[in-house]
């Protein structure tokens, strides 16, 4: 067998195959051998007839087989030997066919992405300093307090009020209706909730109505749904709303002292430290984002002026992945595509092509990282990945288990890779001067999308 190749320009290769008429005839020769062992011919047991018999019964009729299994087996020995190399095993189409002759079969394969890198150094990278408030510790305090709060209680001469934690059965009537209808009331069975008298989640106007009353009681009311309800189909219509209090509790909060520093982290001694603690962390929390969307902006940049061709091929198991990822998230038992859209109503033309195009893009990414990480001596060896597992903070049999997946380890490697890369290129960036900003505006800049999340 003789063979050529033409490398193209979108990450696939043709592949000329010439047999000659030796190859096929060995070939045929490998099929009558097989069917041999086993065809029925009259005057022999099975599998006892001759070959040359054999040869004469079957005839051309292994034909479709020898000629598949030449074009396959012969693949397979070349394939280590292609370059580039080959990533999936193409679709065969044959040119000609002599048996006493020879073969020419065609083929196109994919191979690995061509990625051509684009300028990833001296980029403008926007420096950004975060501020943060004695307001906004206070806060952090406040919420640490809130969970750490104990619950008590109220006796039955006691009165809920602004704070208290109710546990309530809720019925909501028609505002024409006679709530007092027995019938009616069977059928509508109270839908038990718990709520927190004066959260700033609570609907507009229902704290008035849970405030000065006592466990047992229930109170009625005319209510009207506002401007930004849930259900946008009820909003402006007027109903009738009975609560009854199943249950209430006073929120006990504790002193904020060092008391409660010392029993929010047992690493701390005093609210100060605590206070030190909680700003530091808020700093690296809003630094660490900033840092990833300014990081994912510039990596839209470099992904513009650089060459990366993905296969086909990798995109469609992309898409695969992709797909198969939404339905685990979501509880959804595995359905055909077409299927889902169908029953969640979207439209499939479009959500495939909104699954293609992120999957290009994760792809295109992930292998322009790669490729800056190759040419910057910034990849993963193996003791960098063990160094990594050995100082997780998990159990000797957890950190086992990691070391003996292949998934989770591959999780790990692209996150130190992405982490590397994204350093080499700040490192290497052209700064701005510093900007700062309050948490109030860090919350502000992280909400707005820019153009590459969109994508996404």
């Amino acid at each position: 067998m003789e063979y050529t190749l033409k490398k193209n320009d979108n990450a696939t290769v043709d592949l000329n195959l010439s047999f000659s008429k030796e190859d096929i005839e060995m070939a045929f020769d490998k099929e009558y051998s097989k069917a041999q062992k086993k065809i029925k011919v009259n005057g022999f047991r099975p599998g006892k007839a001759p070959l040359d018999i054999v040869k004469k019964v079957l005839g051309d009729s292994i034909s479709k087989d020898a000629i598949n299994s030449l074009i396959n087996e012969s693949f397979f020995a070349l394939a280590q030997d292609l370059n580039p190399y080959p990533i999936n095993l193409p679709q065969f189409s044959i040119e000609k066919f002599e048996r006493n002759e020879g073969m020419i079969v065609k083929a196109v394969y994919e191979t690995l992405p061509i990625v051509e890198l684009g300028e990833y150094k001296g980029i403008i990278w926007d420096n950004y300093n975060i501020e943060i408030s004695e307001k906004d510790i206070n806060e952090e305090i406040e919420f640490i307090q809130k969970r750490l709060a104990t619950q008590k209680l109220l006796e039955p001469e006691e009165k809920t009020e602004s704070g208290s934690l109710l546990n309530i059965g809720l019925r909501v009537f028609p505002i024409d209706v006679d709530i007092e209808n027995t019938e009616f009331r069977e059928k509508n069975e109270p839908q038990n909730l718990s709520i927190q008298i004066g959260e700033p989640t609570n609907l507009p106007g229902l704290d008035e109505h849970l405030i000065g009353l006592s466990i047992g009681n229930s109170t009625i009311f005319d209510f009207e749904y506002p401007e930004g309800f849930a259900d946008e189909s009820l909003v402006g219509q007027k109903v009738k709303m009975e609560i009854t209090i199943l249950e209430a509790y006073k929120i006990i909060l504790p002193e904020i002292n060092d008391e409660l520093a010392k029993e929010w982290d047992e690493s701390i001694q005093t609210l100060d430290e605590l206070k030190e603690k909680l700003k530091n962390d808020i700093i690296h929390y809003y630094d660490t984002n900033i840092n990833q969307k300014i990081f994912n902006k510039i990596l839209v940049d470099i992904r513009n002026n650089s060459k990366c061709i993905i296969p086909q091929g990798l995109i469609y198991e992309e898409v695969s992945r992709t797909y198969t990822d939404i339905l685990k998230k979501n509880n959804i038992k595995i359905l055909p595509l077409e299927e889902f859209c169908k029953k969640y109503n979207y439209e499939k033309e479009k959500f495939e092509s909104t699954l293609k195009l992120q999957s290009e893009i994760r792809l295109k990414n992930t292998y322009i990282i790669y490729e800056i990480a190759n040419s910057e001596n910034l990849l993963v060896s193996n003791e960098d990945l063990e160094n990594y597992i050995n100082a997780l903070k998990e159990t000797e049999e957890a950190k086992n288990h990691i070391r003996n997946n292949d998934s989770e380890k591959n999780i790990i490697q692209n996150k130190i890779v992405y982490d590397r890369v994204n350093k080499f290129i700040k490192d290497n960036a052209k700064k701005t001067d510093s900007k700062t900003l309050t948490k109030e505006q860090a919350i502000e800049f992280l909400s707005n999308k820019t153009a590459g999340e969109n994508e996404e």
